[in-house]
């Protein structure tokens, strides 16, 4: 009984181990955005947005994720069409943000030199907007 339930556990541990590695190798695409606030803690003002395209393991790129109070918020429409999920990461201060946006599935994903307009906001501790901008950006 217990050399059974061992040989089912090894062959386990490898299926899953198989199946991680195949999902690894996959590679997706995503936009990394970086968001630069300024002001103080208390009136942040996002002064400036920039994204590039990178690639990351399937298993690694981000489906959106719940809204985070404090934090940063980001969504990317190209051509008037909403092409990615909201993405959150917290608040700490002023300084550089880079947020790891995910492709919604079904759309043409943009390419380096495309135009986006990203939407970004800073939400404070009870999810009240501080500060929004939408802003075109060039993609790298």
């Amino acid at each position: 009984m217990a050399k059974s339930t061992v040989i089912v556990l090894v062959a386990m541990l490898i299926l899953f181990a198989s199946i991680y590695l195949i999902g690894k190798t996959k590679t997706g695409e995503v936009l990394d955005v970086q968001v630069i606030v300024g002001g103080s803690y208390s009136e942040p003002v996002i002064e400036d947005i920039s994204a590039r395209l990178e690639r990351h393991s399937k298993i690694s790129v981000p489906r959106g994720n719940p809204l985070m109070a404090p934090g940063i918020t980001v969504r990317v429409i190209k051509n008037n069409q909403i092409i990615s999920h909201w993405t959150s990461i917290g608040y700490n201060g002023t300084g550089k943000y880079n947020i790891m946006v995910g492709f919604l599935k079904g759309i043409t994903y943009p390419k380096k030199g495309d135009k986006v307009r990203i939407i970004a906001y800073i939400l404070d501790g009870n999810s009240n907007k501080v500060d929004a901008v939408a802003m075109d950006v060039i993609i790298s």
